[in-house]
């Protein structure tokens, strides 16, 4: 029998869909779960409108429920492949000192977990965040399943991704509460935060999320290699039709890393650039760029959604007056030129 585990380190990107394509490619038609306590028919397609968590995994959370599953994954012999996708302790709102504190937590949690996996002689895949995965974040793609509202799932994320403590902004206005999450968020977050290199483990099997997402098919042929298990061709074309539909989905929650500098100097310049329906989310990560990048603001007293084009936040510009610290170089800041509006 097989039992590997799949860890993301806070970062979930990806992890699902890997756990669920290792058993949909070796020609599995059933999955051990533990919180049904025998197997369940695997899903032929587990995508939904927000990812492919249509398939019901394993996924403990925090140390005590990774020893759950593992002790009983390893009574289960009579299916050679079982797996896990373990996370951190789904305590998002805890009480911590400070927000440092709340990611040791988070950390020291995940390599706990690890520590765990290897001492039961478990592979771990690893899936590390690249630079990108906080941006990726920023679209509300898990809001349905693990939380109350898109509201929880921002508070959420800014446990994780702010710079100061939150406040409870719920009786002020959109804007209002836009700005000072704009002020407050830190995007580019370390991602060794989350995933230190010198806690790697040479049995574990590192990829990278660049490559889950850009690379998919031969990532996860190299994790069943690992695995020692074989494909099954058959399954083959079917799970390309399954990744392409994943894949245009992932595409949507990568459109702010992928056009986010473009963005912002178009807005700056006054270039006309057609932006996507943006999130909430995204359009505080915009504010955010303008305001620490550039040392720009935008006039957003009474916009309760961004313009769906970039020549038009360049007519609310305005000079940022937040005394912020300084978190980025800059070398690539144009010059500014306030528009002459009639």
């Amino acid at each position: 029998m097989t039992i590997f585990c799949i860890t993301t380190g806070g970062a979930s990107i990806g992890g699902t869909f890997v756990e669920w394509s290792v058993h949909f490619l070796t020609g599995a038609s059933t999955y051990f779960s533990v919180s049904e306590g025998g197997f369940i028919p695997l899903e032929m397609d587990p995508i939904n409108n927000l990812n492919a968590h249509n398939h019901q995994k394993n996924h403990p959370c925090g140390l005590k429920d990774t020893q759950k599953h593992i002790d009983v994954l390893k009574t289960h012999r009579e299916t050679t492949l079982v797996s896990f996708y373990a996370a951190e302790s789904k305590q998002y709102n805890p009480t911590y000192e400070s927000r440092d504190d709340l990611l040791d937590n988070l950390i020291s949690d995940y390599h706990r977990i690890n520590d765990e996996c290897r001492k039961n002689h478990i592979p771990l895949i690893i899936i590390d965040p690249s630079k990108n995965f906080p941006i990726y974040h920023a679209h509300v793609r898990a809001k349905n399943e693990n939380f109350e509202s898109e509201e929880h799932f921002i508070s959420m994320y800014f446990n994780i991704f702010g710079g100061e403590d939150e406040k409870c902004w719920t009786d002020e206005e959109i804007w209002d509460i836009r700005e000072y999450r704009a002020i407050n968020i830190r995007p580019l977050i370390p991602r060794n935060k989350f995933l230190r290199p010198d806690r790697y483990h040479p049995n574990d099997y590192w990829i990278s999320s660049d490559a889950v997402l850009f690379d998919t098919e031969n990532t996860i042929t190299k994790v069943i290699n690992f695995l020692d298990l074989k494909i099954d061709n058959e399954r083959l074309l079917r799970w390309r039709e399954i990744h392409r539909k994943w894949h245009k989905i992932q595409m949507r929650y990568m459109y702010l890393s992928f056009n986010l500098d473009h963005i912002l100097e178009c807005i700056v310049n006054g270039w006309d650039y057609k932006l996507i329906d943006l999130t909430f989310l995204e359009e505080v990560i915009i504010q955010h760029f303008l305001i620490y990048r550039y040392d720009l603001n935008l006039k957003t007293w009474g916009l309760e959604k961004f313009p769906e084009n970039t020549a038009e936040l360049f007519q609310i510009l305005e000079p940022n007056i937040h005394i912020v610290p300084s978190l980025y170089s800059p070398s690539h800041v144009p010059t500014w030129v306030e528009p002459n509006i009639p």
